[in-house]
Parts: C-alpha cells; sequence; structure tokens
C-alpha cells in the first residue's frame, strides 16, 4: 500500500495537492500481538500529532480488508472526524474472508465507513459487498488500482516473441503466505520437471511461509531451478520482471494486486485464480490463465501451454500490457483521487481544485 501512496505522490496530483505521507505499513513478517498492538498505537499517535500541529485538509487513509489490520485505521478515521477533516478511506483488498470474526470485522468496517466521507475501492465486485455491509452506497466510489507505467516500459518494449534462454524464468511477487499458492506453484514445477521441461522459477518476497517454501522446494529435489530473491524494491523488482517470462500469483483471497498490475506492464503474460478482482484484468485464455487455487495440477496444465507457445504468451503480453495502459495508468487516473479527495469533481487539468485551494493530505 505505501507503493501505491508514493505513485500517487510522485503522479500529476502532486502540483494540486501538499503531502504529509506517513507510513503505516505493517511489518512483514507479523511480530506477536503485543508488538502489533504496539506499533498501532504508535501509528495512531503519529496521525493524532500531524492533525494537532499541522494544517491538514483532508486524511487519505489506506487500510487492508480485514480486522488485525483495521482497528488502527479505524481510530486514524476517527481522529480526523474529531479534527473535522474530510477523510477519505481506501481499502486496497475490499474481499469477503472466511475469518472468525467475520461479524466483528463487518461491524468494524461499518463504523470505520460511518467516520469516512468517502470510501474508495478497487473495482465494481467490491462495492455491492461495501454497500451491503454499510448500509448504502452513496458515498463508494470505484478508482481502480493505479500504477506508474514509466518504470516498466522499457522491459516490455524489449520482450519478443521468444522465452528469453533456453530455461523460461516463472516469477512469483508477494507474500510469502501459505493462502498466496506458493506451495502450490512448487509442486506444479516439480510436475513440470519430472515430465522434461527445462526452466526456472523465481520467489521474490518475504512472509512467515519462507521456510516452509525452502523445506518443500528440498522436498520436491527441485532447489536446483529455484531462486528465493527475498523482498525487492526499486531496481531489484524492476530486475526480477525483468528476467522472468510468466508471473503466477494463484492466490485463496486477492484483492486487485499490484504484481499483477507490474506485470501486465511489463508485458508478461500471467497465470492467476479467478479470485477477488483479478478476473476483471485476466481474461482466461487471453492474457493468460485462470485456475482454481490450491489446485498444482491445474496450474502446472496451464504453464505447459504457455510453455509449449512463446509467441501465444508474448501476445498475451502485450493484451496485458495494452489493459494497464488504457485502464490503471496514474496519469489517467489521479484527477479521480482529487476528486475523492475534494469532493467535487476535477478535470484532468485540475482547474476546480486550483480554484477552490490546495488542499494538503
Amino acid at each position: 500500500m505505501f507503493v501505491a501512496s508514493r505513485q500517487l505522490v510522485a503522479s500529476p496530483i502532486r502540483d494540486h495537492v501538499e503531502w504529509r505521507l506517513l507510513d503505516a505499513t505493517v511489518p512483514v513478517p507479523l511480530p506477536g500481538w503485543p508488538i502489533r498492538l504496539w506499533l498501532a498505537a504508535r501509528r495512531v499517535l503519529v496521525v493524532l500529532a500531524a492533525l494537532a500541529f499541522h494544517r491538514i485538509d483532508v486524511v487519505l487513509i489506506f487500510a487492508p480488508f480485514n480486522f488485525g489490520r483495521l482497528l488502527d485505521k479505524l481510530a486514524m478515521c476517527l481522529l480526523g472526524r474529531l479534527f473535522r477533516k474530510r477523510v477519505v478511506l481506501s481499502f486496497r483488498s475490499a474481499t469477503r474472508r472466511a475469518e472468525r470474526c467475520a461479524s466483528l470485522l463487518e461491524s468494524i468496517v461499518r463504523a470505520t465507513a460511518w467516520s469516512c466521507d468517502a470510501i474508495v475501492c478497487q473495482a465494481e465486485p467490491a462495492v455491492a459487498m461495501l454497500a451491503e455491509i454499510v448500509g448504502s452506497g452513496d458515498r463508494i466510489i470505484v478508482i481502480p488500482n493505479w500504477i506508474d507505467l514509466a518504470p516498466y516500459e522499457p522491459i516490455a518494449d524489449a520482450r519478443r516473441p521468444t522465452w528469453q534462454s533456453d530455461e523460461p524464468a516463472i516469477l512469483f511477487i508477494g507474500r510469502f503466505d501459505e493462502n498466496k499458492g506458493i506451495l502450490e506453484l512448487a509442486e506444479a514445477v516439480a510436475a513440470l520437471r519430472t515430465a522434461g521441461r527445462r526452466l526456472r522459477l523465481r520467489y521474490a518476497g518475504a512472509g512467515g511461509a519462507g521456510e516452509k517454501l525452502v523445506e518443500h522446494c528440498r522436498q520436491l529435489a527441485i532447489t536446483d531451478c529455484v531462486e528465493i530473491l527475498g523482498a525487492v524494491d526499486g531496481e531489484a523488482k524492476l530486475a526480477a520482471f525483468r528476467s522472468t517470462d510468466i508471473l503466477v500469483l494463484v492466490s485463496a483471497t486477492e484483492g486487485l494486486s499490484n504484481a499483477i498490475l507490474e506485470a501486465m506492464a511489463c508485458g508478461m503474460a500471467i497465470v492467476a485464480s479467478p479470485v477477488g478482482a483479478t478476473p476483471t484484468l485476466i481474461a482466461d485464455g487471453e492474457g493468460g490463465f485462470l485456475v482454481p487455487p490450491r489446485d498444482a495440477a491445474a496450474l502446472a496444465e496451464a504453464l505447459n501451454k504457455l510453455l509449449d507457445d512463446p509467441a501465444r504468451a508474448y501476445s498475451m503480453g502485450q493484451r496485458n500490457r495494452a489493459v494497464v495502459r488504457a485502464r490503471h495508468d496514474i496519469g489517467h487516473l489521479w484527477p479521480s483521487v482529487l476528486t475523492a479527495l475534494t469532493g467535487r469533481h476535477v478535470t484532468t487539468d485540475g482547474r476546480e481544485a486550483r480554484a477552490s485551494g490546495s488542499p494538503q493530505s
């Protein structure tokens, strides 16, 4: 979410908004509950200090849709309301999950929404769900997840309808969590290797399931073709996309994945699961393939189809690139964000925002 914040701040919206950016992300892997509570309290105090000692007109809060990480965001929303600021909450992964505290989670979402002037979600499927929980869709605004295309364009330009080497490279990028399908991906690669495929698998990320992933690869006897890159950002992330051919993200739950958007911008074919907003990005058989989560056999079959036909994979990647350019370019979406921040319609030249002054968020 902090990546989305940085890309937004660097977009043309910077000419209309003076930003005060506070990092409220949660560390990975997650610490124990006492430390998590302390960190949450500290984040809330940072927001309180900003509201008390700086001129703030609008509070924009990025929030995940889960109980453990939403409580402090509720406190931030209430603080914004207490200081009589406009509060905009952006859900970055609004999908209903089978949590043991689901009813309590929905109560927290309802209370958080009550304290906001506007709620931003990433895709139409989330609108009905949020409207059902909140009781009304009046304040819900759909703004697709955005991406700054500039760093990825050279990578996409360099792609060709052939694999980069005689060992095509598959990439996973994200949190090391079993719900992300990391173990099934290893099993699919093991099956392909047994069938005689030559390929490489790169995992980029960090998380609590990292050690289990390494052990799983060892048991499958694929450590010679697997690379664990660790958490990547900036140039290291670009290098990971540049050196690989196919992205795989077969999560059990997902919102609208930044990793998928980045891979699409790089002109890559993608194998993903049809959860959350992913089907709005990847049309099965057009931008890649959609397979059920936790199904290593189906994943191996989809990868086999792509590996058999690099020209088709290239065409899929070009289609993905066009979709991202048309629907997710921050250069086109920033006026919608500014509209949410100001509560008034803003055109692409930001004239109405200038007429009413430059808000500080």
